[in-house]
């Protein structure tokens, strides 16, 4: 078999390790942010050790090649690698079940000590990653090495020539690869088999490019290693490149990957937040990278040598499309709205919105993808797998340093508008450096520098974002919501872990006006009609409290159902939010419907993931009380599965409450079915209650009970809670109760519904399909209600009469009407 023929298939399984890589990269993610948490700090130590796992294999296989006398690298050498991978892959699959319960010790480390919890999530993240990812790292060089063993020309020239159009060809397939992948695997591949066996399947992919490499090596003549004589072992001289070229190796990973933080932090307000638009943003850019490689290649093959002003080129190319694009973020949540009657269905809809975002992100990825290929071409660059695996370990370090720089520097301090246009100022310097170095006249310079300054101001004197505009929310229903013609924005903040926090105003009846806090466009909370269900949140689950020692409510909102629970004279109440947006936001516009909540001493703010707060401390707590947003925003199923229930169950007393409120609209039955029986799958009395629209889960490991206590509390905070009938509200909140415990058990014998775990994520990848649904809550209720008994709730006979004979005497005729069911 000659080397062209082998090469074939060489390429299309480099192709599939590409998928493979990037199907691990998001399965890594998703299982250890359930034990790091999804806060800036752990999303960037998962980051950084990715990278730097593929970093470190690019220098160690350099490191290695130099010191290897007496062998030629083989195709054996690189199938070695994909083979280590697979078993890796394999073995993160059989265990990640188990490694949570494993490394939850370590963690309560350093549960008291911020800088000493990071290291511990840098051991723990390094741990899982560092096995998978520093063979990554190795495999593009050491492929790179093996194909001298195909290519059968004797000719040095014509071999070099080959073996750059080959280095290209394999480039582009891996990409194409992890293109597929990032477009199937939302779709098919991860709800099909779950995180592990997207693992399973990436090992499959894996191992298979190890056995056809071990295949093809058998075919190729001195498969065992050449002689010393003829392949000596390269030095320092033949394997580095030019440190020019890795400092613009690394300044294009760190553009490309500054550009991608900043783009997921814009796609989630402007796109949408689900897991499908941050699946489909990562496929555009990839398809960019693609086509920017294709080209590099086109451009590679027609001109007689590739130096350093091509990137220049590129960058200044790339500079030029990211200033066009700048401005239009701000237009496209109410152009997608007006898009309503070209997307009918959830799959007409995505391609709507993939639209919307493949004008903003293809060009300017697909410019800045032609860099890299570039320099992997560039004459001075040389061809061994040693100076590869250097290059790609640069761009990996500058990938680090963009990311990083973009979680913690930029964005918090510059915002997204600044920050793109700083980007484009560095593409352009950058790329001006590098055609200025290659310029041989003085005049040419000359221009070059004149025009670039005056680019450089056309990019920093653009027309300011309308921030009302950016963040109206429009492209969630494709319709306009709770940002109208007459709205004003009181508030506005970002952070890389929240996004876009903005509080607007709009007139309301009665010559008031009403403040809305929304999250990326999606509403948070009001100061007006949404109240009963605030009020509910905490009030629900606290009449069954026996114990009032410690609270814990997950998610701040408007911080009207923290004060609630704060207002009963709890020990003390912890509140976990993870933006800094929303903290500021209920400080400044919502203290007159939260009473300043964060300024009591017996309150708390814990600025983290609420997950991994409870993982890391152990205080046992009487009530957890969850107000999250909406299940469908990508990232929150995290909240839903059974393993966090399973956390929660072993973070309460044994008489503790927990709430785990549910929206009811644009949301399926299977789906509210599918979280009633993940709780009941941990906690043997689950009931479910329907109050303000909104569905409110209640579990317990004991019978849930009216206490006396309750309502003593309740009439204690009566005036600072503005409750004029005491009786009344509690019979209100006894007849909203939908299912008692025992109706959770019939409908989910007869249902047997799909529980949602950390592994299957059903949550995360059914709920977004049901955004274009109507907004009535009624048919999830109807179908509810299909299981109800409608009889009153048990009291505590410690409750006072009058009150426990009128809860008593609700009748199911009683409950329907206050359900609206007639």
């Amino acid at each position: 078999m000659r080397g062209n023929a082998r090469l074939v298939p060489l390429i299309l399984t480099f192709a599939g390790t590409g998928a493979a890589g990037l199907l691990a990269e998001q399965s890594f993610e998703k299982l250890l942010s359930t034990l790091l948490g999804t806060a800036t700090s752990a999303s960037a130590v998962v980051l950084a050790t990715y990278f730097g796992g593929l970093m470190l294999g690019g220098i160690a296989y350099g490191r290695l090649r130099r010191r290897v006398s007496g062998r030629s690298p083989t195709l054996r050498a690189y199938g070695a690698l994909e083979a280590w991978i697979a078993v890796a892959c394999a073995i993160l699959a059989l265990t990640s079940s188990g490694l949570p319960a494993l490394f939850e010790p370590v963690l309560v480390l350093g549960a008291a000590h911020p800088a000493l919890l990071i290291v511990v999530r840098l051991l723990v993240a390094a741990s899982w990653l560092l096995p998978i990812t520093v063979p990554m790292g190795a495999t593009f060089p050491a492929v790179v090495d093996a194909l001298d063993s195909l290519i059968d020309e004797a000719d040095p020239e014509t071999r070099a020539r080959i073996r750059g159009g080959r280095l290209s060809a394999l480039y582009t397939s891996n990409l194409l690869g992890a293109i597929a992948a990032a477009a199937l695997g939302p779709y098919v591949i991860l709800p099909r088999f779950g995180l592990d066996g997207t693992l399973w399947f990436a090992a499959g992919l894996d191992l298979t490019a190890a056995l056809v490499s071990f295949t093809l090596a058998f075919t190729v003549r001195g498969v065992v290693g050449v002689p010393v004589e003829s392949a000596p072992a390269p030095d320092a001289a033949t394997t580095s490149p030019p440190r020019a070229l890795l400092v613009v190796a690394g300044l294009s990973g760190m553009l490309l990957f500054s550009l991608e933080v900043v783009w997921t932090h814009l796609i989630g307000t402007v796109i949408n937040s689900s897991v499908y638009a941050f699946a489909m943003m990562l496929t555009i850019v990839l398809t960019g990278l693609g086509l920017g490689a294709a080209g590099a290649e086109l451009i590679a093959s027609r001109v007689r040598s590739v130096r350093t002003h091509l990137p220049g080129l590129a960058m200044i190319a790339a500079w030029g499309a990211l200033t066009l694009s700048q401005s239009a973020w701000p237009h496209i949540p109410h152009a997608l709205s007006q898009a309503v009657p070209f997307a009918a269905t959830f799959a007409q809809a995505e391609q709507t919105r993939a639209l919307g975002a493949l004008g903003q992100l293809l060009p300017t990825s697909a410019l800045l993808g032609m860099v890299y290929p570039l320099l992997l071409r560039v004459d001075v660059l040389p061809r061994s797998g040693g100076a590869i695996g250097v290059v790609g370990a640069a761009n990996a370090v500058g990938s680090i340093v963009g990311a990083l720089s973009a979680l913690f520097v930029w964005i918090p301090v510059l915002g997204a508008e600044w920050t793109l246009r700083c980007i484009a100022g560095l593409c352009l310097a950058s790329g001006v450096l590098l055609v200025l170095g290659a310029a041989r006249r003085g005049w040419v310079r000359g221009v070059v520098g004149l025009g670039a300054a005056g680019a450089l101001a056309l990019t920093m004197l653009a027309t300011r974002w309308d921030r009302l505009e950016l963040t109206s929310g429009e492209q969630v229903y494709f319709r306009r919501m709770h940002v109208g013609p007459k709205s004003s924005l009181r508030f506005f903040a970002e952070d890389p872990a929240g996004g876009f926090t903005t509080v607007a105003e709009s007139p309301g009846p009665e010559n008031r006006t009403m403040k809305v806090m929304l999250s990326n466009g999606k509403f948070q909370g009001n100061d007006s009609g949404e109240m009963a269900a605030q009020n509910a949140f905490a009030l629900i689950p606290m009449m069954f409290v026996r114990g009032w020692h410690e609270a814990l409510v997950i998610g701040l909102g408007t911080g009207r159902s923290a004060q609630v629970v704060a207002s009963m004279a709890f020990d003390h109440v912890t509140v976990a939010e993870i933006s800094t947006g929303i903290v500021d936001a209920a400080r400044t516009e919502f203290g007159h419907v939260n009473g300043d909540i964060l300024a009591r001493p017996n309150v708390t703010l814990a600025l983290t993931d609420a997950r991994n707060r409870l993982l890391v401390d152990p205080t046992p707590h009487d009530l957890i009380s969850m107000e999250i947003s909406s299940v469908w925003i990508a990232g929150a199923t995290n909240l839903y599965a059974r393993e966090f229930y399973e956390l929660c169950k072993r973070r309460l007393r044994e008489t503790g409450i927990l709430q785990q409120w549910i929206q009811l609209h644009h949301i399926g039955l299977d789906e509210v079915e599918a979280v009633i029986a993940t709780v009941r799958d941990v906690f043997p009395y689950v009931s479910f209650y329907f109050e303000g629209g909104q569905g409110i889960v209640l579990a317990s490991n004991q019978p849930q009970l009216t206490q006396s206590s309750f309502f003593e509390r309740l009439e204690r905070s009566r005036t600072e809670l503005q409750i004029a009938d005491i009786d009344g509200l509690s019979t209100h909140l006894h007849a909203s109760r939908l299912l008692r415990a025992s109706d959770v058990d019939t409908m989910l014998a007869a249902t047997h519904p799909k529980r949602n775990t950390d592994a299957n994520r059903f949550l995360e990848y059914a709920t977004p399909k049901h955004l274009l649904d109507g907004v009535s809550s009624r048919p999830n209720i109807d179908g509810l209600a299909r299981w109800s008994s409608f009889t009153p709730q048990e009291v505590d006979t410690s409750v006072s009469g009058a009150l426990a004979d009128h809860a008593r005497a609700l009748t199911p005729r009683d409950v329907k009407h206050e359900l609206g069911l007639e």
